[in-house]
């Protein structure tokens, strides 16, 4: 497959993030960002099918994760939260 470059532009913040789990997985700025991207798609597809997203943590509690527009995606981005659920 071909390969594009190209320049992004990150808030410092976010960048900073990006490294530390790069390096944290022993990886690649590129490729972390390449996870990133391809987690995002896979996400979003099931988010697209009405899918809900839960994550149970390691003491058992169950969050759901939900995803946000912001009103103005060229100034602020998507957010997503966790809200408990019950049991």
């Amino acid at each position: 497959m071909a390969t594009i470059r190209t320049t992004v532009k990150l808030p410092e913040n976010e960048y900073e993030a990006m490294k530390a789990l790069a390096d944290r997985r022993e990886i690649s700025f590129t490729h972390a960002l390449r996870q990133a991207l391809q987690s995002e798609l896979f996400i979003q597809s099931l988010v697209d099918r009405g899918a809900k997203l839960l994550v149970q943590e390691a003491q058992g509690d169950v969050q759901q994760l939900v995803f946000t527009q912001a009103a103005d995606p060229a100034t602020a981005p998507a957010a997503v939260r966790a809200e408990s659920v019950s049991a």
